[in-house]
């Protein structure tokens, strides 16, 4: 734990950085794994019973300035494949569940004061805000955006994060995207079972099952 004016503020359960400096011209590929201290820690965040392991390919690509066509690099382009291997409970039985999740997402990491209509890769649609006004920089368009409620599309790579003093910490939106891809409602082979089952009994076994035509069998008696 780490301390601001006093409070206490939970560290990060995976961190894992990628220093601008570090990426070639034709892009790098970056492996990340997490340790089992870190599997821990991100299976208690998460409701887990375990993580067996995460694991995540990062692909990162230079965003370079329209009118610098080679470097300085302006930004870099993620594209992020995770894979993992997690325990949950049954929401039935609350038995263990163990599946291997795969996701991933794609993201623009920009410097603060880029001029987002320069960066080669994220487009002249970038340098507008929601309402169509004229972004001087990305801290502006992300702000507008934000009070403008934007809507992104789900399929498309995530909006732009600022990337701070040529390094980027990729760690917790690998964290935040495993999160997402998780099955809300797992079940056990043994549930899934009784489900089949309890749905071959047709419109006979929903009657017998509803509270309502109970009731009605006992007002007839």
């Amino acid at each position: 734990m780490s301390e601001n004016n006093g409070n206490a503020i939970p560290e990060a359960e995976f961190v894992r950085i990628i220093r601008v400096d570090n990426v070639a011209e034709d892009g790098e590929v970056f492996a990340f794994s997490a340790t089992e201290a870190e599997c821990a820690a991100l299976a208690e965040r998460m409701g887990l019973l375990t993580l067996n392991s995460l694991q995540a390919d990062v692909t990162a690509s230079p965003l370079l300035s329209r009118r610098q066509q080679r470097g300085p690099y302006k930004g870099l382009h993620l594209h992020v494949a995770v894979k993992a291997d997690v325990v949950q409970s049954c929401v039935v039985t609350l038995e263990p569940v163990t599946s291997a999740v795969s996701t991933g997402f794609e993201v623009d990491f920009l410097p603060k004061g880029a001029d987002p209509a320069d960066v080669i890769g994220t487009g002249p649609t970038l340098a507008e805000t929601a309402g169509g006004k004229k972004a001087d920089t990305v801290e502006d368009w992300l702000q507008e955006s934000e009070n403008d409620e934007m809507d992104f599309d789900a399929e498309e790579a995530d909006p732009p994060e600022l990337m701070k003093g040529g390094v980027i910490e990729i760690g917790e939106l690998i964290a935040e995207n495993l999160s997402l891809a998780l099955d809300p409602y797992p079940r056990s082979a043994g549930a899934e079972m009784e489900k089949t089952t309890a749905g071959d009994d047709g419109e006979e076994g929903a009657a017998r099952n509803n509270p309502f035509a109970v009731l009605a069998s006992l007002k007839k008696e």
